[in-house]
């Protein structure tokens, strides 16, 4: 369709615009650095590393899920590069059980990944970052991965936002601004069971789609429907291809004891993410086509 733009009506709308990486945090954040929230950006970032010779220095700035995974990653699979693992954080994996915690800092040993806990970065550089205590750290690329955010299409169309960009909702996803309108996913500010806001997450992302499926169908059928919980089982963390945590945790997703760890766990977060892509691909193959084009 290139630029041109429609018009469509409607009476019920489900956004589920997703996530994007936040670039914005700092200077030189989205000049120079790489984010791998998307395929594009995860194109770009291996075409850079492959650039980059022996010896060379990674920083990964932020030590969330997508920090973890990805600094294990580039370890693993280009092992003479150096990397550098940043976190405002006193220390890795803070919300996982001792033997979960233990573990993951075990593995980044083994990796060789430096980790700077308590290291705020305050910008970005073409050839490293600075940090607040007034340190220069050099690197050869730079990955961002502190957080994720909602596009701006919400706040910008003058939905009710939380700072993130994500729709502010009730207890059955409905918009909180515009009732005609629910959000679901990383888009959406919804409550878990605990009563926080959840996270960004397909374990988060897949009940509200049932449940909003479930809502709007209620209504509009002339039924009362209840609120959509939104719970947890797990937090998977893949370390390389042959090594992993799974922490199994409560509802609230606070952590339980038993965590799973070792190829077993690495088998595992491949099989979430196997039967996630099926389910998708699954989804795909029954939407309406128009022109023979999905």
């Amino acid at each position: 369709m290139g630029d041109e733009q429609r018009v469509m009506v409607y009476d019920t709308l489900v956004y589920a615009a997703g996530s994007q990486a936040r670039l914005d945090e700092v200077p030189g954040a989205a000049e120079h650095a790489h984010a791998v929230a998307s395929p594009e950006q995860a194109t770009r970032l291996r075409h850079r590393i492959a650039e980059i010779e022996s010896g060379g220095t990674v920083a990964v700035v932020g030590a969330g899920l997508t920090g973890l995974e990805t600094a294990s990653e580039l370890a693993e699979s280009h092992p003479g590069l150096h990397v550098r693992l940043f976190t405002d954080a006193d220390d890795v994996g803070s919300r996982l059980a001792p033997r979960g915690r233990t573990h993951l800092r075990r593995a980044l040993d083994r990796l060789g990944v430096s980790i700077h806990p308590g290291t705020v970065v305050m910008s970005v550089r073409d050839n490293g970052v600075d940090t607040l205590d007034g340190r220069a750290f050099a690197a050869d690329a730079v990955v961002w991965s502190t957080g994720f955010c909602a596009p701006d299409l919400a706040r910008e169309a003058g939905f009710a936002t939380d700072g993130g960009g994500r729709i502010l909702v009730d207890a059955t996803l409905r918009s909180v601004s515009h009732p005609e309108v629910y959000a679901v996913g990383d888009a959406a500010a919804g409550a878990s069971v605990s009563g926080e806001p959840s996270r960004m997450s397909c374990q988060a992302a897949l009940p509200m789609g049932r449940g909003v499926a479930d809502v709007v169908a209620a209504r509009l059928t002339g039924r009362e429907s209840g609120p959509v919980r939104i719970g947890y089982v797990f937090t998977n963390i893949s370390l390389g291809r042959r090594d992993g945590v799974v922490q199994f945790t409560r509802a609230d997703d606070r952590p339980r004891r038993f965590v799973l760890t070792g190829r077993a766990a690495a088998a595992f977060k491949e099989a979430v993410v196997r039967s996630t892509v099926r389910s998708g691909l699954r989804g795909a193959e029954h939407r309406p086509t128009r022109g023979g084009q999905p």
